[in-house]
């Protein structure tokens, strides 16, 4: 918490106790929280916090540097209050977020073509895939089974009758 209260002061931004518990559910979160679940997490402890002072909130915080971002391909953004180097494994069945270190990904470099054409402020590494907890769980059943077999049932059902 030191570090937030020294980032809002050297930055001049009001300290607020939403401010305050808002930075506290990132920075206690262990699975890199959205914005939706930041604020189920205050709006019990302050009734008249609205998402959208939450989001704008959280977005702040990563402008300042004391939160990153992580984003999966189609999916909410997440956010990290651990600023150190590390990567990050997306489980794209149950959306769990892990952190890891690799020597190699952490001391990436951004190519020549890249740096000298843009002004680069961070490079990230997000792993997507299967957890090992989802593996072993039996596969989801695929996009539009239960409808077809709804379908099927209907179509039995209306013979049936016409008959």
């Amino acid at each position: 918490m030191e570090r937030f209260l020294q980032r809002c002061r050297q930055d001049r931004i009001r300290i607020t106790p939403q401010r305050e518990a808002i930075y506290r559910v990132v920075k206690d979160a262990h699975e890199h929280p959205y914005a939706q679940r930041v604020y189920r997490k205050v709006k019990p402890r302050f009734r008249s916090i609205s998402f959208d002072t939450v989001n704008r909130t959280l977005e702040l915080f990563v402008r300042m540097g004391l939160l990153k971002t992580v984003e999966g391909s189609g999916q909410p953004k997440r956010f990290d209050a651990d600023l150190g180097s590390h990567s990050h494994f997306r489980c794209t069945r149950c959306n769990t977020i892990f952190d890891f270190s690799y020597g190699p990904y952490e001391r990436l470099t951004v190519p020549r073509k890249i740096s000298t054409r843009h002004s680069v402020r961070s490079v990230s590494v997000v792993i997507e895939g299967i957890c090992e907890r989802c593996s072993r769980r039996k596969p989801a059943p695929k996009e539009g089974v239960h409808e077809s077999v709804r379908d099927m049932r209907n179509q039995q059902k209306r013979r049936k009758i016409g008959k």
